[in-house]
């Protein structure tokens, strides 16, 4: 049995090799924590801003309410028009239904309380 371990070991090597490899990969990706590095994903909409990041790899996009003149609610998206004249987009597509309408929903009632036009093209 010795002399069969010792004239086969370098099989034995690349044995260990192809099953334990893929197997400390798996593990670092399953333990590694994406959201330390890119940030969590969070909906934010206050008295005084609205702050949005939808995915851990998306943008945080934040818009104050003073700086709001109209909000217009498209199929999957919000544009913000500020009073600079300037146009924000809030991509919602890739959020589920539940959390579009929960968004939309928020943001209607104030921007109906701070007296902001809403344009709805849905």
């Amino acid at each position: 049995m010795i002399l069969w371990i010792a004239n086969h070991t370098n099989q034995l090597r690349w044995a260990y090799v192809i099953v334990f490899v893929p197997s400390a990969i798996l593990n670092l990706i399953n333990g590694f924590d994406f959201e330390s590095l890119f940030g969590k994903a969070f909906v934010e909409i206050e008295e005084d801003l609205i702050s949005l990041k939808l995915g851990i790899r998306e943008k945080e996009q934040t818009v104050f309410w003073k700086d709001i003149k109209t909000v217009e609610h498209k199929l999957n998206k919000l544009q913000i028009h500020t009073i600079d004249n300037k146009i924000q987009i809030i991509d919602l597509s890739k959020s589920n239904f539940k959390l579009k309408n929960e968004i939309r929903e928020v943001i209607n009632s104030l921007s109906n309380e701070k007296k902001i036009k809403i344009i709805d093209l849905q």
